[in-house]
């Protein structure tokens, strides 16, 4: 059963679409690994979330809100690009 916001597991590319345009106007794409048990709770009842074919799941997340990694990078501990520190 597909989630009913059009933004669950196994929807079809234009629901990607959907959702890639959503994050456009309302925020970043970040992936569920970021996020705490409940920003992801959150997003999913707003429907700001999305999971793809392989069980990855990401979601819209309003630039207001912070990630672990953002409060790091601004406190000046994470430094350098995706994945890696300098």
């Amino acid at each position: 059963m597909s989630d009913p916001t059009g933004y669950g597991a196994n929807e079809t590319p234009v629901n990607a679409l959907r959702f890639l345009q959503r994050a456009r106007s309302e925020g970043r794409i970040v992936c569920t690994g970021e996020l705490t048990t409940l920003q992801i709770a959150e997003a999913r009842a707003d429907g700001r979330m999305w999971v793809d074919d392989d069980g990855f799941g990401y979601v819209v997340l309003p630039w207001s809100l912070t990630t672990t990694k953002d409060e790091m990078r601004n406190a000046g501990i994470f430094k350098g690009g995706c994945g890696g520190s300098e």
